[in-house]
């Protein structure tokens, strides 16, 4: 740690000096200023040492750069890929993200993909089973993403939920029985006496009790 050296003003000298008279006692006399010894005229390279077995073994300069993920990581990790995986993976492929998935499902799933695209009965097989799943379901629910290799299908499995942790401590909202429509203030009361003359145009609820939802005339 550098050494500090402190440089007093002469007003400050003198409330230093009116301070030891103060405390010393009127009979306190400063002396001259030859009779003082500097020891300040070379602490410009000097330091206090408080830890002797400091031993520097490195620094940085600058913050450190963050490592930028390569696209193929982000694609392979998005799939559900561990980050590892997917770089054993691409290296053998070469960067390949197609051939990379092929290797992943060889190892992970024991997918043979051998001659897959270049036989043409599977190829015909794979194009009839293209087109029952696109006669199915609705161009965001089914979509390729890789011709060839990669299909993607969103279902919507409800029943699954109940297998899933999040949704096993979401508690589970009962319809309530004793729900009374004509309390209820969202209804539409001259909708229950028999007819409402807004129609369509209500701000309020029509409920029927046979749909159990709100219609419109």
């Amino acid at each position: 740690v550098s050494m500090q050296v402190l440089h007093m003003s002469e007003a400050s000298k003198e409330l230093a000096e009116k301070t030891l008279v103060e405390l010393r006692g009127s009979q306190y006399q400063i002396r001259e200023k030859k009779r003082y010894k500097d020891t300040g005229k070379d602490l410009q390279s000097r330091f206090w040492v408080q830890d002797r077995d400091l031993i520097i073994k490195g620094c940085i300069n600058g913050p450190s750069e963050v490592e930028e993920v390569p696209e193929g990581i982000k694609v392979l990790s998005a799939y559900g890929f561990h980050v590892e995986r997917a770089k054993k993976a691409l290296l053998t492929s070469g960067d390949d993200v197609g051939a990379a998935v092929e290797e992943l499902g060889k190892t992970c799933f024991e997918l043979s993909l051998s001659g897959a695209s270049s036989s043409g009965e599977i190829q015909e097989a794979l194009e009839d089973e293209k087109m029952a799943l696109e006669s199915i379901y609705s161009p965001e629910e089914f979509r390729i993403k890789i011709p060839g290799k990669i299909w993607e299908l969103k279902l919507k499995l409800p029943y699954l939920l109940k297998y899933l942790p999040s949704a096993s401590k979401t508690p589970q909202k009962k319809k309530d029985k004793s729900y009374d429509p004509f309390k209820d203030p969202k209804n539409c009361r001259f909708y229950f006496s028999g007819h409402c003359r807004y129609g369509s145009s209500c701000k309020k609820r029509h409920y029927n009790k046979n749909i159990s939802s709100a219609v419109d005339d």
